[in-house]
C-alpha cells in the first residue's frame, strides 16, 4: 500500500518537467502497489512563480491521463505550512478508503466532507470558516473554547486515522 507525492517546486518549471519521466519510471516498477499519487506544487508563498495554477492542474490531467489513475493536484507552502495538513489527511484518507476501511470524518460537525482524492478546501478556507464573524468584536471565551473542542476532536481523529494506518503497515509486513 503506497501513496507518491510528486512535489515539485513552483518557482522552477524544470522541476515539473522533470516529474514526468520519475512518475513513469516509478509507476512502471511499482508492480502494482502504489494506490495514490498527488501532483504537489510547492513554495506556494512565494510570489515569482513559473509555474501557474492552470499549467500544473493540465500537467496533472496528463498524467493521470497516461497512468489511467486520478492525480489530485494541491498548492503547498512547506514555510508557512499551507494545506501541508490538509494534503497528508487527504492521502490518509484515500488510502483508508482503497483499503476498505471506515474513513474518519475530520471536518466540523454538519459540513459535507469531500471524496478523498478530490479538490477540497484549501487549509486557508478551513481556517477562514473556523473563526467566528463578529462584527468587528474581538472572538470571545466561549468561542476560543468551541474552537479549542473543535480542534481536539480532529487530533482525536487524526490520532484513529495514524492507529489504522499504522495497523495497516503492520498487518502488510
Amino acid at each position: 500500500l503506497q501513496g507518491i507525492l510528486l512535489v515539485f517546486d513552483l518557482t522552477r518549471k524544470k522541476s515539473m518537467d522533470k516529474l514526468k519521466d520519475w512518475i513513469l519510471e516509478a509507476a512502471k516498477n511499482a508492480g502494482g502497489t502504489i494506490k495514490a499519487f498527488y501532483l504537489i506544487g510547492n513554495k506556494s508563498d512565494l510570489p515569482e512563480r513559473e509555474v501557474n495554477m492552470q499549467e500544473a492542474q493540465e500537467f496533472a490531467t496528463f498524467l493521470a491521463d497516461r497512468l489511467k489513475f486520478p492525480i489530485p493536484y494541491i498548492e503547498t507552502s512547506a514555510k508557512t505550512g499551507e494545506n501541508i495538513k490538509f494534503l497528508f489527511l487527504d492521502l490518509c484518507r484515500y488510502l483508508l478508503m482503497k483499503e476498505g476501511l471506515e474513513i474518519p470524518e475530520i471536518s466540523k460537525e454538519g459540513e459535507e466532507v469531500p471524496p478523498p482524492g478530490e479538490p477540497a478546501e484549501t487549509a486557508e478556507t478551513m481556517e477562514a470558516k473556523s473563526i467566528p464573524e463578529s462584527s468587528g468584536t474581538s472572538v470571545t471565551d466561549s468561542g476560543l473554547s468551541d474552537r479549542v473542542s473543535v480542534l481536539e476532536k480532529k487530533v482525536n481523529q487524526l490520532e484513529e486515522i495514524i492507529k489504522k494506518i499504522a495497523q495497516l503497515l503492520k498487518d502488510s509486513l
